[in-house]
């Protein structure tokens, strides 16, 4: 497991990919979380669609050979399916698309009960929403972000401090 030079916590931004890997993420079998790669025959472990609590227990239980997919910003930062400054985006878009339709609605509602004073019949029909953006369409990537799939580094092996016994 990577650790912060700070505390004894693990930091999902010091991970680091050994061997980047070319193979193609759609046309692995499997969910978001977890696809099988037939060209190297191992699991691929999507960290980006973990929660960062999740991925950190995820990392603390595996070694090397394991191979991961993950996004990261130009700092360096991991993206996680909880992260906050993506979180925050795909919320503001969604209260704009909200507070769109909602006035979309009521300019038709207005529309429509103009018309019904105008003409002694109602019209109805079906109203067309527009579809939700793409959460990863927030996260304020440069176009050009691509996925890093390959094996994690070993992680050194530090002998453990041995605890004086009373």
């Amino acid at each position: 497991m990577v650790t912060s030079s700070h505390s004894k916590t693990p930091s999902l931004d010091l991970v680091q990919i050994a061997s980047p890997c070319t193979a193609d993420w759609d046309a692995m079998s499997g969910d978001e979380r977890m696809r099988h790669c037939g060209d190297c025959n191992l699991n691929v472990y999507n960290i980006s669609d973990m929660s960062r609590d999740e991925a950190l227990a995820f990392l603390a239980q595996r070694e090397g050979g394991t191979c991961v997919r993950m996004l990261k910003r130009p700092d360096g930062t991991v993206i996680t399916r909880d992260c906050p400054v993506g979180l925050a985006a795909v919320r503001a878009k969604f209260v704009r698309l909200s507070l769109a339709t909602a006035g979309l609605i009521l300019a038709m509602l207005t529309t429509a009960t103009a018309a019904c004073a105008k003409v002694p019949y109602l019209r109805m029909g079906a109203i067309c929403l527009p579809e939700l953006p793409n959460p990863t369409s927030a996260l304020n990537l440069p176009p050009n972000a691509q996925p890093t799939l390959g094996r994690l580094k070993e992680r050194p092996q530090t002998p453990r401090p041995e605890i004086p016994q009373p």
